[in-house]
């Protein structure tokens, strides 16, 4: 399938609009930093904007 995402918890390769792993469940989306709200990167402990902890 080219064009896909891979799900960052268990490699699966999606469709690239799939919103949720046709795995495993997990989102798709990335994940947003809930003091800034900018967009953290896959597995990110801090955000690269702010500094907040876990985004």
């Amino acid at each position: 399938m080219l064009g896909g995402v891979a799900c960052a918890a268990c490699n699966t390769l999606n469709a690239a609009d799939a919103k949720f792993c046709q795995s495993c469940g997990k989102s798709t989306q990335p994940a947003r930093c809930t003091q800034c709200a900018a967009t953290l990167m896959v597995g990110a402990r801090f955000c690269g904007q702010c500094g907040k902890p876990g985004g």
